[in-house]
């Protein structure tokens, strides 16, 4: 044990003998699982807390100007309103002009047949679609085509078109409120609701005379919940329609014929006639179709261009039953508005969410009565000549503005998604929604400037007074309260915010200076939303210095838990115990935590602050209390290692704080630029080696760092590789094989892959009792992988040809992916006398992982996840290997005799193997062609499974394809940290057994072994502790204002180093469990 010491001095390790785990594991890992959950959700408290409030006030351009009303022979520019949504429509698909590839057949044959003025999309109404291809006229091949020329024939003669910019995240929920309440996603509700608005908003729908709805169940009843009731009229299909394997057209078809049925209905019942022509009224039509088929197909298809032609067709069709039906009402002129937009964009893969700019830019045209017609714009005037020199830039960099044809001189609006409530709302001059955000789009409008000047007070008195509403909030409970500075009246500090302004506004109206009226509320509205975000982030400074202190205790109590669990023998916690001078609740910890604690709680509770403020400060005091009250761990455990060498270890430790940063702030770069990971590999492959053994054992372990850097190389190939994938059965089929070969090997040669480590036993040994069971699962695991690589090409041919899911597939599919999860563990796992050894339940826990991976693959995620286990388990030989290597070098030097105590514990050498393994965790999410957001997963392989709209079971699908790579790695990882060190670090080789430059074998009874500690839950801890450093990053990484891809990507980075954390404690529990 004396020289032992010896050696654990010499190399700086902080290890004893014996030590004891005196501090309960189960208790720090509560209270850290708890802590982070607790704080993933504190950036909503600190950056985004809701902006819903509760306006008693509602303002619109009717509304009188001290007493003055508006001119009687002033009306809304509009009687009624139709708001079409084409769901998840990008805005380049419906402006640019199409090559012939991306033309449907069934459309192939319309666009032959036309003539050059006539709408060419003659079938487009038809529910059946089908054509066989011999009754295309070969011969006359079709040129390039846009594929909603009703729409853009508006946009070139009759109305206003642009791009209306949407913000994240980029879902229909949010993008329907957006839209129809002017209200943004209220980020602090994002876990309260998934289809109905989890919170009470106020919408356009709510102040019209009546609402007419068609579409979706997944979108309608939001907008009915909360309505006076019989004021929302609704037509919802099935939820069991929305089948991604089929034909999605029909879906938009069914909300056309419900309209034109209410329509038909009105002509001969008088009071639904006299209802439907009332003024006022919203008839809204939510198309889902293009959101279904680019999920299935991605929008650079045939089949989403076609939904497309479909939705351009239904327009058309639509305003023919307005002008029919509203014709003797609205006599010589049309009093119908139309605005066709969509709710969000879709990305190249199919899928949206976060903040990409295919997913925030949509299409907006309006038309009709109170908006204004085409205009070209003006190269000579100061404005124009903006406008196209930025149009002109777009073109030249983005080639999502390619093909535009036709509209390059023409002038183009481009709004906030929000700024459709307020037109909405002045087109029938109704009162704008509470917390409405949005601003009049004047470039849309076709009124008389007093309208005008009115309609932009009425918004900006709306916008002013969710600021009002807000800053009477904070007035009424804050003990000191600082108002926004440039809506606060200091001669008149009793007048209400934005008094002034609001009066010089009305002035200038009275005046009839409307131009001028018009820039002072614009200007107001600036203000007013700038004070808003004010005071939203009131308490940031407060919030972020308190959970800023939780993160510093969090990791200098790990760092305690660590030193006082695998530093210290029994005997030296009792010493630390008892020189104490005070402890118990009258401690010093405790003291000066617990009155921190008093002050900011009755500072809380004067301000009627929060709860969340309350958890926020009361964990952060508790930690601090730890850290305080246990302080003299660190100073003990420093003063041991330094009593001999202080300024050898201060260095060491200097050379491994500056080791630790550089690899956690290469970690945060992974999460922005994915070749990080790859620079990554390309250290730990040829880096780490040379830095850990010397030339003569590099020389010993030739092939294993030959296997170690081929498979780092391999690696960094995948997180080189873009993120954008297309399906390849061919690829998939491979990966099955590979899958299936491994599985063959692993039973045909047990004594290699599948021995247990070497015994005392003879050579003559009886074979291993659990052995043969071991290969009977492999066995049965390689058939489930031969069955799901067929299903999955099955599945993938059928659905590539729009032959819909056959059910035995999908049966078969289920099928697989029940039974490989559970069977091989109920099954296959033995417990008690008759467990298996280490290897052949990793063995187990792999194969189980394959036909999951194979099913929920689209290209080369299957061969990733292959890739990424063979790293995995050469980096465990790699750890075992300098483990030994070292301690060999150390023995022959002299400095340790006999043989090494086990279990180990924790030494420096093993922070860094804590940092690869919290790099690889990264590497197992980041490595399939993810990105850090919340889109970046494929939805086309879960179709396989389920074809219906099933959010709830498609996002379970993607978080277990999600959690195998971590469960695989926490597998190995355990295996590496527990498993025994082979007869080289015991010293049970006999001499000569070895030759003089002949390393260990990799595989057999006498391979490579662990690291010999207790368990990994001191690696572990090192990593969360390291986790932290990275959350504490993100937190002040969170932006709120910028684009908004940037503005969602904080977010999300913030919240998965959190949630790595209780991923790495979570799976390491079950990772020791399954063995």
């Amino acid at each position: 044990m004396a020289t032992t010491s010896t050696k654990c001095e010499r190399d700086g390790s902080i290890q004893s003998p014996g030590a004891a785990r005196r501090s309960s594991p189960l208790r720090y890992l509560l209270f850290s699982l708890l802590f982070h959950l607790l704080f993933t959700v504190s950036i909503f408290d600190i950056y985004f807390t809701s902006p819903v409030v509760h306006p008693t006030k509602r303002y619109s351009l009717k509304d009188s100007i001290d007493g003055e009303p508006v001119d009687a022979d002033i009306k809304a520019p509009a009687d009624r309103l139709v708001l079409i949504v084409g769901d998840g429509l990008r805005a380049d698909t419906l402006y640019k002009e199409h090559p012939p590839s991306m033309l449907p057949d069934w459309a192939k044959k319309d666009l032959q047949q036309s003539s050059a003025d006539a709408y060419p999309w003659t079938s487009a109404l038809k529910v059946e679609k089908q054509l066989e291809k011999s009754s295309i006229d070969t011969s006359k091949p079709p040129g390039p085509f846009f594929a909603a020329p009703h729409l853009r024939n508006i946009a070139l003669n009759r109305g206003t078109w642009g791009i209306s910019h949407t913000r994240v995240p980029t879902e229909s929920r949010p993008g329907h409120v957006a839209l129809i309440a002017g209200m943004y996603e209220d980020v602090s509700a994002v876990t309260k609701g998934w289809k109905l608005n989890p919170v009470d908003f106020d919408s356009l729908m709510n102040v019209s005379t009546h609402a007419y709805t068609f579409g979706s169940p997944d979108i309608l009843p939001m907008f009915a919940k909360g309505a006076e009731p019989g004021r929302v009229d609704m037509w919802m299909y099935n939820e069991a329609a929305e089948d991604f394997t089929k034909d999605a057209t029909h879906l938009d078809l069914w909300v056309l014929h419900r309209l034109e049925e209410l329509f038909d209905a009105a002509r001969s019942n008088h009071t639904l006639a006299a209802e439907l022509k009332r003024p006022g009224n919203v008839f809204f039509l939510h198309l889902l179709g293009l959101d279904t088929t680019g999920h299935t197909y991605r929008p650079h298809s045939p089949e989403y261009v076609g939904n497309l032609i479909v939705v351009d067709a239904i327009t058309r069709r639509v305003e023919e039953l307005f002008t029919d039906f509203f014709q003797e009402e609205d006599q010589e002129e049309s009093r119908t508005a139309f605005i066709f937009s969509a709710d969000h964009g879709m990305s190249t893969k199919g899928n949206h969410g976060d903040g990409e700019p295919d997913n925030t830019r949509t299409p907006i045209v309006a038309w009709g009565s109170g908006l204004r017609g085409p205009r070209t714009v003006a190269w000579d005037e100061p404005q124009g000549a903006v406008q196209l020199a930025r149009r002109a830039k777009e073109e030249e960099t983005d080639a999502y503005y390619d093909d535009w044809k036709g509209l390059e001189m023409l002038d183009r609006e481009d709004i906030e998604q929000a700024d459709v409530t307020a037109l909405m709302a002045t087109l029938l001059a109704l009162p704008l929604p509470a917390n409405s955000e949005g601003r009049l789009p004047l470039g849309f409008v076709h009124v008389i400037p007093e309208v005008a000047a009115r309609a932009m007070l009425a918004n900006a008195l709306e916008v002013l007074e969710i600021y009002r509403v807000k800053d009477q909030q904070r007035r009424d409970r804050l003990l000191r309260y600082a108002p926004f500075h440039k809506l606060h009246d200091r001669e008149e500090p009793d007048a209400l915010p934005g008094a002034r302004e609001i009066a010089m506004i009305k002035n200038q109206i009275k005046a009839y200076r409307f131009k001028a009226s018009m820039d002072s509320s614009n200007v107001l509205i600036d203000v007013a939303l700038e004070g808003a975000k004010y005071l939203q982030t009131y308490d940031w400074l407060l919030l972020v210095s308190i959970i800023t202190a939780g993160y510093l205790g969090s990791i200098l109590y790990g760092v305690i838990h660590l030193l006082r669990s695998h530093a210290l023998t029994s005997s030296e916690a009792e010493m630390i115990d008892h020189s104490s001078a005070r402890s118990g609740v009258l401690s010093l910890g405790n003291l000066l935590a617990g009155s921190t604690l008093a002050l900011f709680c009755a500072k809380f509770f004067a301000e009627q602050a929060p709860l969340t403020y309350y958890a926020y400060v009361a964990s952060t005091a508790l930690l601090w209390s730890r850290v305080i009250d246990q302080r003299r761990v660190i100073r003990y455990v420093w003063t041991k290692a330094t009593r001999k060498d202080s300024l050898s270890v201060a260095r060491r430790l200097a050379i491994l704080f500056i080791f630790l940063i550089a690899a956690l702030e290469l970690i945060v770069f992974g999460y922005l630029q994915r070749y990080a990971w790859s620079l990554g590999f390309f250290i730990l492959g040829f880096g780490w080696p040379f830095s850990a053994l010397d030339d003569a054992q590099r020389s010993k372990n030739e092939g294993l760092l030959l296997l170690w850097g081929l498979s780092c190389v391999g690696a960094a190939l995948f997180t080189l590789a873009g993120v954008e994938k297309e399906e390849s059965l061919l690829l998939l089929g491979f990966t099955g094989l590979l899958f299936m070969a491994a599985g063959v090997a692993a039973v045909r040669y047990p004594g290699i892959f599948l021995a247990a480590k070497e015994t005392t036993t003879t050579k003559g040994q009886r074979e291993d009792p659990m052995m043969r069971r071991t290969q009977h699962v492999i066995k049965a695991q390689t058939a489930l992988i031969a069955v799901s690589t067929t299903v999955t090409l099955s599945s993938s041919y059928h659905l590539q040809n729009k032959l819909g899911l056959p059910l035995v597939n999908q049966i078969i599919g289920w099928g697989v992916l029940c039974s490989a999860t559970t069977l091989p563990f109920l099954f296959g796992f033995q417990r008690g006398e008759h467990r298996q050894p280490a290897a052949q339940r990793l063995a187990i826990i792999i194969f189980a992982a394959a036909p999951l991976f194979i099913l929920l693959s689209l290209r080369d995620e299957a061969l990733f996840f292959g890739v990424y286990t063979l790293t995995l388990l050469i980096w465990a030989k790699m750890e075992g290997a300098v483990l030994e290597e070292k301690v060999v070098k150390a023995r022959n030097a002299g400095h340790l005799t006999g043989s090494l105590a086990l279990p180990r514990t924790v030494g420096l050498e093993e922070v860094r193997t804590a940092l690869v393994f919290l790099f690889l965790l990264h590497v197992g999410f980041f490595g399939t062609g993810n990105i850090a957001s919340i889109s970046s997963f494929y939805l086309s392989p879960v179709y396989r499974l389920i074809p219906v709209f099933a959010p709830f079971t498609m996002a379970a699908l993607l978080i277990l394809k999600i959690l195998v790579p971590f469960i695989v790695l926490c597998s190995v990882f355990h295996f590496l940290c527990t498993g025994q060190p082979s007869g080289r670090v015991l010293g049970t080789y006999r001499p000569g057994e070895e030759g003089q430059l002949a390393g260990p074998p990799l595989f057999g009874p006498h391979a490579i072994g662990g690291l010999g500690l207790e368990s990994s839950h001191g690696l572990v801890l090192i990593a969360s502790i390291a986790a932290d450093v990275l959350a504490l990053n993100f937190l002040f990484s969170v932006q709120t204002s910028g684009a908004w891809l940037e503005i969602g990507r904080s977010i999300t980075h913030f919240a998965m180093a959190n949630l790595l954390i209780v991923f790495m404690f979570g799976l390491s529990a079950i990772a020791e469990a399954l063995y």
